[in-house]
C-alpha cells in the first residue's frame, strides 16, 4: 500500500469513493512515506499519526492555521523547548477536515514564518528533494518539499510577499496564491490581519489544486472563456535585479505554450512596476516593523514570560524598538504610500488577462547564508498587495535538472481561469512525470 501516497488527490478521492481503499490505508501509507523521508528531508516540524483520519492525508503548514491542543512552534525553538500547543482550532483548518482532508502533520517553516529558506535556528534545515544540499524555499518550504518527494498529493502552505510560489518554484510543484478573501485566512504569530497573507495548498497536479479549491468554495472552477490576453515580463524592472537565464527561459517557455493553447502573447507588462521600490521601499519597511510588537507579545503569550533576545533573531527585536519610536499616523503614512506605489499596478488588467514573470530570479540556491531579493526576486510581492490571484507552475528546468517555477498574475478574482489554464498546461507538458531524486516509490 505505499504507492497509495504517491497518488494525486483526486485518484485517492476516487478511490475512497469507489470503496477500493479506505482513509486508514491512505493515512498509513502516507505515515510511512513520513517515517521513511522525514530523516533525510526534515519537511516535518511535528507528526500527527495518530490522529482520526477522515480522508485525504495532507500536512499542514506550522504557522497561523492551528488545531486545538496540537504542537505549535512557527519555527521557534524556545516555544518547541517549551511545548506549546495551540489552544483552538482555526476556521480554515476546521474547513480543510471538514472538506475530507485529514491533517497528519506539521509541515516545517523558518522562524516567524518570515524567511524565504526554511532553516530555523534550532531545527535541521528543510532540504530540497532534487538536491538535499539546497534550499526548498520559505516560508512553506515544509510543505513544498514534502509534496514534491510524494509524501502527500497535498500540503497547506501560506503567503504574504510569495511564500507558497517560492517554494513550489524551488521544490518543482504547482500553486495557486489565491484572490484576497477567498476563505478565512490566518497570519502566523500574531502578526495583523490583511489581505496580502493568504492561504491555499500546494500539490503536484494542477486538478488538486482545482480539487481543494472546489472543496473549499463549494462551486466548480470553470474553463476559461476565448482566448486570453497574456503579457511576458523575464527581466526585473523594479530594481534591475539580475534574472537566471533558466528562470528567463522558463518565462518564455510557457509564453510559447500558451501560444500554442491559442492565446494572444506579446511582450509586456504593468508599467507601475517600473522602479516601484523606488519610491515604496522605507514605507514597506515601516509597514514591516510595526507588525513585530504584536509578534513578539504573542509569542512571550505562548511561553507564560516575555520573549528574550536569542530566542528570536536580533532583527526581530530591533524592529519593535524602530516600531516603538513611531505613531499611529506613521504607520497610516507609510501605508498611505505603498497603497499609492502599488495601486496602479492592478490597472493593466483592464486591456490584459494573464501576466507571466519568473516565479524566483534563481533555482534552487545552496542552504546556508542569508538569501534575499537577488534569489526570490521581486515580482510576487506586488501581487500580494495587489490582492490579485498568481500561479507558480514547474514548467522549466536548469541543464541540470533543477525545476524552474513561472508564475501566472490573474486580476483579482481570476482564480478559477489560472486553475482551468493550470491543467491546460500540465497537459502540454506533464511535470508530474519528472520525479526527484529523493521521493516516494
Amino acid at each position: 500500500m505505499d504507492g497509495l501516497a504517491g497518488l494525486s488527490a483526486v485518484e485517492q478521492s476516487r478511490l475512497l469513493r469507489e470503496g477500493d481503499v479506505t482513509a486508514v490505508e491512505l493515512r498509513d501509507a502516507a505515515v510511512a512515506a513520513c517515517e521513511r523521508l522525514d530523516p533525510t528531508l526534515h519537511f516535518l516540524a511535528s507528526p500527527l499519526l495518530d490522529r482520526d483520519t477522515v480522508g485525504i492525508p495532507m500536512l499542514l503548514k506550522d504557522a497561523g492555521q492551528e488545531i486545538a491542543g496540537t504542537p505549535h512552534f512557527v519555527g521557534v525553538a524556545a516555544l518547541r523547548d517549551a511545548g506549546s500547543t495551540s489552544p483552538r482550532t482555526t476556521e480554515l483548518a476546521r474547513r480543510f477536515e471538514a472538506a475530507g482532508l485529514s491533517v497528519i502533520g506539521k509541515a516545517a517553516c523558518p522562524a516567524l514564518a518570515s524567511d524565504i529558506t526554511t532553516e530555523p535556528p534550532g531545527f535541521e534545515p528543510t532540504r530540497n528533494p532534487w538536491d538535499p544540499g539546497r534550499s526548498a524555499g520559505g516560508s512553506s518550504g515544509g510543505s513544498a518539499a514534502a509534496v514534491a518527494a510524494g509524501v502527500v498529493a497535498v500540503a497547506h502552505g501560506s503567503d504574504a510577499t510569495g511564500s507558497l510560489r517560492c517554494p513550489a518554484a524551488l521544490c518543482g510543484v504547482a500553486t495557486l496564491n489565491p484572490s484576497a478573501g477567498r476563505w478565512p485566512s490566518m497570519p502566523a504569530a500574531g502578526q495583523p490581519a490583511g489581505p496580502a497573507w493568504r492561504d491555499f495548498v500546494l500539490a503536484r497536479h494542477a486538478d488538486d489544486l482545482r480539487l481543494v479549491f472546489e472543496l473549499l468554495t463549494g462551486s466548480p472552477a470553470g474553463a476559461p472563456t476565448g482566448p486570453l490576453r497574456v503579457g511576458l515580463l523575464d527581466h526585473d524592472p523594479e530594481l534591475g535585479l539580475p534574472v537566471d537565464p533558466a528562470c528567463a527561459e522558463g518565462v518564455r517557455v510557457a509564453g510559447a505554450m500558451l501560444e500554442g493553447l491559442g492565446h494572444h502573447v506579446g511582450i509586456g507588462w504593468p508599467p507601475a512596476l517600473d522602479r516601484l521600490w523606488g519610491p515604496a521601499s522605507s514605507a514597506f519597511g515601516v509597514l514591516s516593523d510595526a507588525v513585530r510588537p504584536p509578534v513578539l507579545a504573542w509569542v512571550g503569550e505562548r511561553l507564560g514570560r516575555p520573549v528574550r533576545r536569542g530566542e528570536l533573531d536580533d532583527p526581530v527585536f530591533d524592529a519593535a524598538e524602530r516600531a516603538a519610536g513611531r505613531s499611529a499616523a506613521d504607520v497610516g503614512a507609510a501605508q498611505a504610500v505603498v497603497d499609492a506605489a502599488f495601486g496602479p499596478v492592478a490597472g493593466w488588467w483592464d486591456d490584459h488577462d494573464l501576466l507571466v514573470t519568473p516565479a524566483t530570479f534563481r533555482p534552487a540556491w545552496p542552504l546556508g547564508g542569508r538569501p534575499g531579493p537577488r534569489e526570490i526576486g521581486t515580482l510576487a510581492a506586488p501581487f500580494s498587495l495587489t490582492g490579485q490571484p498568481a500561479l507558480s507552475l514547474p514548467l522549466h528546468r536548469t541543464a541540470g535538472g533543477l525545476p524552474v517555477g513561472v508564475q501566472i498574475v490573474g486580476r483579482r478574482g481570476a482564480d478559477e481561469i489560472l486553475l482551468r489554464l493550470a491543467s491546460d498546461l500540465q497537459e502540454v507538458d506533464d511535470w508530474t512525470a519528472r520525479r526527484p531524486p529523493i521521493s516516494q516509490g
